[in-house]
């Protein structure tokens, strides 16, 4: 049966999440997790967290899904261990190198975050080598890559369902960390995608608006075929929003998945109602399951409500409600598309007085001025969270429970089963004569309310013509209740682990050997330099001044040329970020290269399966040792340190290690598989000629580079050119020109300086 995955930003959310149907929730703990700006779980309330799900058959995944430095390695370690003897099931995470540290030290399960770009069959199976029970899929992947990855893989897979999506490929995305010093590799993502941009074409403005904020998705109306794909756990979004959202979107997705395992059809219309009323961004979108391109609304970047009606005087006071108002809505005016500003309904009254609920013409109180004719949108909708309120306010004994009543001459003994887990206790009473039936013994046993539980079915063992006190038998329903409970707690505790000291303490004797073992601080310093053209292939190649190449040509869909005889330094060929199957029958005979620059994880596996050398590249994100080392182990004979390294961080990694580090050019902010210039005036797939750039308020200038594949890949480089070349060149590094820094631009050391 799929799993419905719930998020948990908070204890209210988290008890929202499971009394309305959640099979698993996620959580972040005091640190190291991708929303930092969430309240989150101090380790006391992690336990009581714990505790509560495990007793009602709910699984609590934690989130460490952030990058991690080597200074934090041993925390973030410890973290988990901790979290793990308070009860924790899973560790969603990002970084390889905590990864790397729990495989080796703990049996913790594993998810690989979305953090971690995984998308096509490759790429899973990597995450299976690195000891991942589940992962965690990029939200760009189709349902027919679903499909094939099921078959060719064994981990679970878990997808997300609903709620916000990031524009750009998670993990890969520089933007709040470039522009604004907040990196969302670290959990404190600014969301520069939910401001307003101008897309310029050849300098002319062809569209304008919100062109990077994603609607929400929604999967309501396929969530067959996602179960059908064989997805293990749909995912809903929301760590940072309030617990009814939490709870209606739970309960949603909660009621289509038993109509679906029961066989039966429901009606995903009925279903959306309620989803658009929590929360929407102007409607929702299916995402890039199956192929939509409705990922965009372009008009503002929030909660954009549903429609009630319009304001027929200046002051707002008298409406025309088109759909029931309800006092306590919150709602907002909108005149072609502005807000007009607007607030909780307190005031509502028609003709005859005063309404809780109403439409037609209705008085409220004022909320805007000068708005005669604008729209009105409800942003809140006070009886959907009266009603999800209502809902989740008590234990709704949905468990089913079997009991088994036995009785000896000197007590009696209750057993409670839940499943394979089971608790026994025992009551002093000696027989006495009486008349309570077996019928009365059951019916108080039943008598489940305000538990999780219900009686499923009960068999009573007692002594012929005696009689039971009822509140011998209420004192024995609940002991037992609450044995089985100990009983879950105690079984979702974990056995204690070797601590941070230990497990770094024995590895002192490896650390001392990197150099030798490894090759750190030995190799040779190489300069490489990226090629997107055939030409720039050529001379490059054969330039006195570059060791490497790397070969990322804008089009892919063209045959790979043919390499110089001749050549003076080594051509690696960069397979896409993001690649689908239909994309990798692209890349043809690859084995002509001198090796494999893998910006993806599937990469790494791409170049053991052609038989050649592996450079990790800047989109796997290495931060720390522990991550280069993960990587050395999987194959990589070099590693890219991450464009958010400091220098005393690339200091470190490059004592052991053999490092890179880009050096100059452009640096990626996004990766898309959305087109930002679809709904640019005069622009229609595939024409989309010309230079493009994206601007922001600020001025700033962001273009877009499309990579033709299967379909086209989006790349938006930053406004400014990094140079680091001097301040690098004192590191033990080879260094790397991304080839793409335009002459004038200003020019940045990113974080060189500062780090994250």
């Amino acid at each position: 049966m799929v799993e419905l995955l719930a998020p948990a930003g908070s204890p209210e959310a988290l008890l929202m999440a499971v009394r309305c149907g959640a099979d698993a929730v996620y959580l972040g703990g005091p640190s190291f997790n991708a929303r930092a700006s969430a309240a989150n779980f101090t380790f006391a309330q992690l336990e009581e967290a714990f505790d509560y799900c495990h007793t009602h058959n709910v699984k609590a995944y934690i989130t460490l899904n952030t990058l991690l430095n080597d200074a934090e390695l041993p925390r973030a370690y410890d973290d988990a261990c901790k979290m793990a003897e308070l009860g924790a099931d899973a560790f969603i995470v990002q970084d390889l190198g905590l990864m790397r540290l729990l495989k080796q030290n703990t049996g913790f399960e594993l998810h690989a975050s979305t953090q971690m770009s995984i998308h096509n069959a490759l790429g899973v199976k990597a995450a299976e080598r690195m000891g991942c029970k589940r992962v965690v899929l990029a939200r760009e992947t189709p349902l027919e890559e679903i499909r094939g990855i099921k078959k060719q893989t064994h981990a679970e897979i878990e997808v997300f369902a609903h709620g916000a999506l990031c524009i750009s490929f998670s993990g890969q995305c520089l933007f709040s960390s470039i522009a604004g010093g907040r990196s969302g590799n670290r959990g404190q993502c600014a969301q520069a995608c939910r401001l307003p941009y101008r897309l310029l074409r050849d300098g002319t403005e062809a569209d304008a608006g919100y062109l990077l904020s994603a609607k929400d998705l929604c999967s309501i109306s396929y969530l067959k075929e996602l179960v059908d794909a064989g997805v293990d756990s749909l995912k809903i979004e929301g760590r940072l929003k309030r617990p009814e959202y939490v709870g209606v979107v739970t309960r949603q997705y909660r009621l289509a998945l038993d109509m679906l395992r029961q066989g039966k059809q429901y009606d995903p219309q009925e279903y959306t109602k309620q989803l658009l009323g929590i929360f929407n961004r102007g409607g929702f979108t299916y995402g890039y399951y199956k192929g939509k391109k409705d990922i965009v609304y372009s008009d503002m970047p929030n909660n954009t409500g549903v429609y009630v009606g319009r304001a027929e005087s200046a002051d707002g006071r008298r409406i025309v409600a088109d759909t029931p108002l309800n006092k306590g809505d919150g709602i907002e005016l909108r005149r072609d598309g502005i807000s007009l500003g607007g607030g909780a309904v307190y005031e509502l009254a028609d003709g005859s007085g005063k309404l809780r609920s109403g439409t037609g013409r209705l008085k409220i109180n004022s909320l805007a001025r000068n708005c005669a004719g604008a729209e009105i949108y409800r942003t809140t909708d006070s009886l959907l969270i009266q009603e999800i309120n209502r809902f989740a306010e008590k234990e709704r004994g949905d468990i089913p429970l079997r009991l088994l009543l036995r009785q000896e001459q000197s007590g009696l003994w209750l057993t409670a089963a839940d499943g394979e887990i089971s608790a026994c206790v025992f009551e002093e009473y000696s027989f006495a004569e009486g008349k309570t039936s077996q019928e009365d013994i059951i019916t108080s046993l039943a008598k489940l309310g305000g538990t999780q539980y219900r009686m499923e079915s009960a068999q009573v063992d007692c002594i012929p013509g005696g009689y039971i006190p009822r509140g011998i038998l209420n004192t024995l329903r609940r002991n037992a209740v609450a044995a089985l409970d100990s009983e879950k707690i105690r079984r979702g505790r974990c056995a204690v682990y070797k601590n941070a000291c230990e497990v770094f303490s024995a590895e002192t004797d490896k650390n001392n050997n990197f150099v030798s073992s490894l090759g750190g601080g030995s190799a040779k310093k190489c300069r490489s330099v990226f090629a997107y053209t055939a030409q720039q292939l050529q001379s490059a190649c054969i330039s006195s001044c570059v060791d490497r190449v790397y070969y990322k040509p804008y089009d892919y869909t063209v045959p790979l040329p043919v390499l110089p005889a001749e050549r003076t330094a080594q051509v690696y060929f960069v397979p896409f970020d993001i690649s689908f199957a239909p994309d990798n029958k692209l890349y043809g005979d690859i084995r002509g290269f001198d090796g494999i620059y893998a910006e993806n994880l599937y990469a790494v596996l791409l170049a053991q399966e052609a038989g050649l050398p592996c450079i990790a590249g800047a989109g796997l994100n290495v931060l720390n040792c522990e991550s280069a080392r993960m990587l050395k182990e999987m194959g990589c004979t070099a590693v890219t340190v991450s464009y958010e390294a400091s220098a005393s961080q690339i200091k470190r990694m490059a004592r052991h290690f053999d490092c890179e580090v880009v050096v100059r050019g452009r640096l990626p902010m996004m990766k898309l598989v959305y087109c930002p210039r679809r709904h640019a005036r005069g622009v229609s797939c595939p024409d989309c000629s010309g230079s493009f750039v994206l601007t922001d308020r600020k001025g700033m200038s962001f273009e877009d580079r499309v990579f033709r594949l299967s379909s086209c890949r989006h790349i938006l480089l930053n406004s400014a050119s990094l140079e680091l070349s001097e301040a690098a060149g004192a590191l033990p590094v080879s260094v790397c020109d991304l080839n793409n820094a335009i002459p004038g631009l200003p020019l940045t050391k990113g974080h060189f300086n500062r780090g994250v």
